[in-house]
Order: C-alpha cells, then structure tokens, then sequence
C-alpha cells in the first residue's frame, strides 16, 4: 500500500495497486506533481503525474526493486534492484533504461540518492540476492547515472542521502557502524566520529546539507532518532583536507585546541569561538561574510618570507576615500572601494569588479605607504621649521 497527502501530512490517501508484495521505496519531486514508487517481490514501478492521485506502472514483475529517487523537476530518475543493475529515466519516469555499464549485475543495490538537477548520484550495495547484509562499496554518478564510480571503503551501507548540488553527501552504516559524510560530491568519504555506533536505517539532509536527520534499528541502541545539531565544540584537534567548512546562518563552533586548515571554511552569519585554541591555515582561505573580533591581529612579517625589497615609491595623493553603509553588517564604515583603489595599487586588492566574489582590501598593506607619507610630511615640516627659525 502507498499513502499520499496534499495537505502537509494531516490526511492521508491510500492507493493499492495490484500484484503488489511490499512496497520498498518512493520519492518525490520538487513541486510534488511527479512521484514514483518502486516495490520488492517482483512487483514492479509505478509512477504518478498527477500528485499521487493516479498511478501507471511502467516496468512490471522481474526485479526485486529497493531503492528510488527523482531530481528536483521529476525529469531525472534513478531506480535500483537487488541483484540487477541501476536503472535510469529521462523523460519524468515514462520510459526507462537498463544500465548494463553500471557495476556488476549481481550488485544488491539498496538506495540511491540523486541531486537537484540529477546530474549527481550516489547509490550504495549492501545486500546480497538472499537479503542478507555484506559489506561493498559506494558508487557515484557525476553524468546523470550514465557512468558509475566505486568509492569510500567496503562497508554494510544501509542509507545515503545527498544535498541539492550534490556537494554535501552522507551515508550510514549498518552493523553497529558510523555516519559517513563527503564534501566533494562523493569523491572523498570521512567518518563522522561523534556519531553514535549504531544500526543505521534511514538518512536525509536539507538542500544545503546543513541539516540532517536519520533513524537506527530498534534492536540497537533502541531505535532513537538522531538531528545533527546546528552547534559544535570541538575538544580535540580537527583537520580540513580536501574537503571545506561551511557555517551558515544559525550554526556555531567553539574551538577549545586546534584547526588546520588545508582547504577553506566559510562563515556566513555563523559565528566561531576560539578559546586558547588556534587555527592553521596552510594554503586554504577562510571566508567570512560578517565581523571578526579579536584580541589581537598579527601578520607574518619575516624577512625570510620576501625578496626583492624596494623603497616605497607610490603615494597617497590620488586615493580616493568615502565614508558609506556596509550592507552585510549594517555599518557606518570609512575607507576604500575595492576596484578604484585597484586602478592605484593593484596588488592590495583581491578578486575583480563585478565577479562572482566580492573583492576584498589587503587593509595592512596601506600601513607602510601611511608610514612613509607620514615621514616625508615630517620631514617636510622639519625644514619649513628649520628654515623659519633662520
């Protein structure tokens, strides 16, 4: 049986199609105008234009169908069977294509996730023809489902889940085993240690990936359902590779030890507490949309860091300074617009007018000019004094 709703889950419609044993998924587009059920036993996959209120099937008896999910549109859909091959439709559902490229046929496929655009997926196998659990790999997509990439360690997958972009993914374990989570569209996979050792059954994330919820058998630790706080504290050491961080609106971190930073981390409207701890950043960036405070500010200013050391030759004369709003932190500020001060000192500002980033002012880098302006006005006073005083 399959159960529908149109007004956010108050009341529910049941549909029983025929030949039916057990219906083992379902999925959903954007709009909620297309929707596709897929049922184990034999019994088929069916799908729905009309809301859920009408349903066709579209592939009948001879797979044992486990796993489904539709891209934002509806147009992009993904199914899986186990012990078959990944199927895939292009046309909202109404047509679909055995994937004989797709890894071996005797895969037990058990859920597949697929992006907005469909254009990213992610399935796992974790099951064998007789229903049992056995450990295998996951398996990305980056071409709509068209080719498929084994990644992450062999382990008994048993959920996954993946963000609007397909940049955020997550993926649980089955067997007393961890939250998995990848950064890069599923190239790379990380544990997730703080998670609990469990049965892990069911995951989903937001479109942002910023949220998570996801369930765990009742047989272990007791069936509890587990929300990925918006709040961090990190105790011990964390280390960014290739992946990055991201703090949205909401989310907080407090750093009681120590970061390194080999990728990037940006902070929008989140905010990030630093207590005796500290942060190394080795070729990464971090982006921060709002206010920094600190106690201190030091830059590294070794003289083994630089060569070709010049006399400061450029002057103030020509650098045009305003007082305006900053509309990200609704604050009166005084300084420099980014790309006139570019066409006087091109190498203190960052990024281009106009681009996809917003471009940024190396503010310390003003300090030397300041300095010797200053010390030629002196200089310049002196003499006028000097010359007064004969």
């Amino acid at each position: 049986t399959i159960f529908n709703s149109s007004n956010y889950g108050l009341d529910w419609t049941s549909y029983n199609p025929p030949n039916i044993t057990s219906a083992k998924g379902v999925s959903v587009s954007a709009t909620g105008q297309y929707q596709t059920f897929v049922t184990g036993g034999a019994g088929g996959l069916y799908i729905s234009s009309n809301y859920g209120l009408n349903w066709t099937q579209k592939i009948y008896g001879g797979w044992d169908w486990s796993g489904i999910s539709l891209s934002a549109t509806g147009q992009y859909q993904t199914a899986v069977t186990n012990g078959g091959y990944i199927w895939i439709s292009n046309d909202y559902g109404e047509t679909w294509t055995e994937n004989t490229s797709s890894p071996s046929q005797v895969k037990g496929w058990y859920k597949v996730s697929v992006s907005a655009i469909g254009q990213y997926q992610t399935a796992i196998a974790g099951y064998n023809n007789h229903g049992n659990p056995i450990a295998d790999n996951i398996y990305v997509s980056t071409d709509y489902g068209n080719t498929w990439n084994t990644k992450a360690t062999s382990q008994i997958w048993s959920c996954v889940s993946i963000s609007a972009t397909g940049k955020y993914q997550y993926a649980g374990i089955y067997s007393s085993g961890k939250v998995y989570f990848s950064s890069n569209y599923g190239e790379n996979w990380s544990e997730i240690t703080t998670s609990p050792s469990a049965n892990w059954m069911g995951i989903s994330i937001s479109s942002t990936g910023e949220y998570i919820s996801a369930t765990t058998e009742a047989a272990n630790p007791g069936g509890f359902i587990y929300v990925a706080l918006t709040e961090s504290i990190i105790n011990g050491g964390m280390t960014l590779n290739n992946g990055g961080m991201t703090l949205n609106s909401g989310s907080s971190m407090t750093l009681n030890s120590s970061m390194t930073l080999n990728s990037s981390m940006t902070i929008n409207s989140g905010s990030m507490t630093i207590n005796g701890g500290s942060i190394t950043l080795n070729g990464g960036s971090i982006i921060v949309s709002h206010m920094v405070a600190a106690a201190s500010f030091n830059a590294t200013s070794d003289y083994r860091i630089k060569e070709n050391i010049q006399p400061i030759t450029k002057t103030i004369d020509d650098l045009r300074r305003h007082s305006y709003l900053n509309k990200l932190t609704n604050t009166e500020e005084m300084g420099f617009i980014a790309h006139e001060l570019q066409e006087q000192i091109p190498f203190l500002v960052k990024g281009e007018k106009d681009a996809n980033e917003y471009q940024s002012v190396n503010y310390l880098g003003l300090i030397g000019l300041l300095v010797k302006e200053v010390q030629d006005l002196k200089k310049r006073v002196h003499a006028l004094e000097e010359g007064g005083n004969k």
